[in-house]
């Protein structure tokens, strides 16, 4: 019987308090088993197993992994090794507000979420009536032209980040009759 080998196409993915690890299976030889650790979590999975999901996790705390594939005699191949960092969706935008200023133009600013370690951002949206804008992640203001006076105006920024998005944070404003 040829000895196991490596496992093969390992990859971690961070979730919202969770890893996801899959692989596609071993250079050599036929596993029996795969035994599969993220943390202080071991899994142990059948030979045919090709993911393991592992919940729990603190998000934006790094962990370590592993995987080795075991044939039936109990030995083990190469231990494929590497880390990952749950993430979860971003907090919301703080302190919003809008303010009307000269020729139609309203300025909304915000201050980022307060954590990025925990769930990264990867752009800000801004929503003013059904037009969505994408910002780049460090955004913290955006124009609004062609304000009309005399209407209310109500505009939403959220975070998004690859676990998902924030909720939308909302300004109410109305631009004065002058």
């Amino acid at each position: 019987m040829k000895p196991v080998g490596a496992v093969t196409g390992s990859r971690a993915r961070g979730g919202p308090g969770k890893v996801k690890v899959t692989w596609t299976g071993t250079r050599s030889g036929r596993a029996a088993r795969y035994s599969v650790t993220v943390g202080a979590q071991r899994r142990e999975l059948p030979g045919n197993a090709r993911s393991a999901t592992f919940t729990g996790l603190t998000n934006g705390v790094k962990v370590t992994g592993s995987i080795v594939a075991v044939d039936s005699s109990g030995k083990k191949g190469p231990q494929a090794k590497g880390t990952v960092t749950p993430v979860g969706k971003p907090r919301p935008v703080r302190r919003l507000k809008m303010v009307f200023k000269a020729k139609g133009r309203a300025v909304v600013t915000w201050r980022p979420p307060a954590s990025r370690a925990a769930a990264p951002v990867s752009r800000i949206e801004v929503r003013s009536g059904s037009k969505v804008v994408r910002l780049k992640p460090k955004a913290e203001k955006w124009i609004a032209k062609g304000q009309r006076k005399g209407r209310t105006y109500v505009v939403k920024v959220r975070a998004v980040g690859a676990a998902g998005a924030s909720k939308w944070v909302k300004a109410t404003a109305k631009r004065a009759v002058r």
